[in-house]
C-alpha cells in the first residue's frame, strides 16, 4: 500500500527516454502496479537527438493502480524533433479502478528545429479512470518549440484505437475528447 516511484533521466543521442516502460520481442505486458498506494512516474530528456521523449508507453507497457492510489505521470521531452513530454502508443494503457484520480502531464521540447514537440500524445493506447464518484481524470500538455510550426499541440488524442473515459460503478462511461 505504499508509494511507488520511478524517475528517469535520458541523455546524449538520439531516442534516450527519461522513463520508458516497453515490452519488446513479447506478447505479455510490462506492467507497473500498485494496490492502495500512488503510482508516481517522472521523466526527462535532456539529449540534442530527435525522438527524445520524457515519459514513453510502448509495446503493451502499462501503469495502473487498484483501491485508493493516484496515478500521476509527468514528462519533459528533449531533442530537435519528436521531444514529447508524456507518449503512449501501442497498445499501452494508463488506468485507475478503485477510485485514484489519473493526470499525465507533459512538455515538449524547447529545442525543437523540427516538428512533433507535444506535450502529451496518446496513440492507439486507453487512457482509462473507472471508479466510485470523485475521480478525477487530467490530460494537460504544453507544445515545445518548432521552427517548423508542425504538431506541436499541448495535448494530442488520436481517436483510432484510442480510447479516453472515466466510468462511475453507477453511471455511463464519458468520453472525454481533446483536440
Amino acid at each position: 500500500s505504499g508509494e511507488l516511484r520511478v524517475q528517469g533521466l535520458g541523455r546524449g543521442g538520439n531516442e534516450p527516454q527519461g522513463t520508458e516502460i516497453r515490452t519488446p520481442g513479447t506478447t505479455s505486458a510490462t506492467t507497473l502496479t500498485t494496490v492502495n498506494g500512488n503510482l508516481v512516474l517522472r521523466g526527462a530528456s535532456t539529449a540534442t537527438g530527435v525522438t527524445d521523449q520524457g515519459v514513453l508507453f510502448e509495446l503493451l507497457g502499462s501503469a495502473s493502480t487498484t483501491g485508493s492510489g493516484n496515478v500521476d505521470v509527468v514528462g519533459r521531452g528533449g531533442g530537435t524533433g519528436g521531444g514529447i513530454g508524456v507518449h503512449l502508443l501501442s497498445g499501452s494503457s494508463v488506468s485507475t479502478t478503485g477510485g485514484g484520480d489519473l493526470s499525465l502531464t507533459g512538455f515538449g521540447s524547447d529545442s525543437g528545429t523540427r516538428g512533433n514537440n507535444e506535450g502529451v500524445k496518446v496513440d492507439g493506447s486507453v487512457v482509462e479512470v473507472q471508479s466510485g464518484a470523485g475521480a478525477d481524470l487530467n490530460i494537460t500538455g504544453t507544445g515545445g518549440e518548432s521552427h517548423t510550426r508542425r504538431f506541436r499541440p499541448g495535448a494530442r488524442v488520436r481517436l483510432r484505437f484510442t480510447h479516453v473515459c472515466v466510468f462511475a460503478y453507477h453511471g455511463h462511461p464519458h468520453r472525454r475528447r481533446r483536440p
